[in-house]
């Protein structure tokens, strides 16, 4: 048995796992795009995770246009530029989700398996250390058995937070190490979200496709507005594409707008209308029209009252 120094300090704790930037984003966003109309989706023609990196990619130069738009279109909605990067970030994260829901079904049976043989390990040695007073055992009293895949996945997430929950008493007095309890973690999260796929099936298939549809809605017309105002903003430096470039262009080079396609001024009518490249054929100043919708929200004007 391995004895630590009583005299030495406490191991540090594990940092707590962060929760991804995406998923905070996605979470933002989701009653906003929850509240887009059907009827003024905006049909996924481009590729949304090119269209998310290019993004993040030019949001710095995006916002460093942020004191001209100020200056020279007062009546600019600056939410467009100031939550870009978080619609984004939502984007990125609902095309993840959608892509999960929709793949093949993992192999749950092997999943459990392996699960199985990590549950009877850190049994094992929780068991020896609640018997050493390390940690409380009774916990392990409650755990719900091998028979069942969602048993399996929820005792091997709650046996590793008794782990991470005592991390300060148990490091070094224990085989686990906190690469295992993240793998671990990983595992049953695996798990449960494979036996929830199979039991929701379509119904998970189609709520991920409709919230992805939102949020690219919610995505394309705020970046729609801020490259239109850029444009406008930087027409004689025809540098707008090398600031917030077209999303249909992604992977090519920047067109100049010698070469920018107009924009149709008549959207297709009923149902979703089609993403198409935006450019003005002449540098208009954009005007509001009276949205009734609060700024940044969907259906919205891109500006204030004069």
């Amino acid at each position: 048995m391995t004895m630590n120094n009583p005299g030495a300090p406490a191991p540090d704790a594990p940092a707590p796992i962060p929760q991804l930037r995406f998923t905070q984003a996605f979470e933002t966003v989701r009653s906003v795009a929850a509240a887009i109309p059907k009827d003024d989706f905006i049909l996924i023609t481009l590729d949304p995770e090119a269209a998310v990196t290019t993004t993040i990619g030019c949001i710095a130069k995006i916002v460093a246009q942020r004191a001209q738009i100020v200056e020279q279109l007062p009546r600019f909605d600056l939410n467009h530029v100031d939550r870009l990067e978080t619609y984004a970030l939502a984007l990125g994260s609902a095309e993840s989700r959608y892509k999960a829901a929709s793949k093949p079904a993992e192999p749950v049976q092997e999943l459990a398996e392996k699960l199985i043989k990590i549950r009877d390990l850190l049994v094992s040695d929780i068991t020896a250390l609640a018997n050493r007073k390390l940690l409380d055992g009774e916990r392990l009293k409650t755990l719900n058995g091998t028979h069942g895949y969602r048993n399996v996945g929820f005792d091997v997430l709650m046996l590793c937070a008794m782990l991470r929950e005592n991390w300060d008493s148990v490091s070094g007095r224990t085989g686990v190490q906190t690469a295992e309890i993240n793998e671990a973690e990983e595992l049953a999260d695996r798990l449960i979200s494979a036996v929830g796929r199979r039991e929701q099936g379509e119904a998970a298939v189609a709520e991920a496709t409709e919230m992805r549809q939102r949020v690219f809605t919610l995505f394309m017309r705020t970046y729609e507005e801020v490259r239109r105002a850029i444009t406008y903003l930087r027409w004689h430096d025809d540098d707008v594409d090398r600031i917030a470039p077209s999303l249909y262009t992604t992977g090519r080079s920047a067109r100049r707008k010698s070469d920018i396609e107009p924009k149709p001024e008549t959207p297709p009518a009923g149902g979703a209308s089609p993403a198409s490249p935006t450019g003005p054929a002449a540098p208009t100043a954009p005007v509001a029209t009276g949205g009734s919708a609060a700024p940044g929200m969907p259906d919205n004007e891109p500006f204030g009252p004069a």
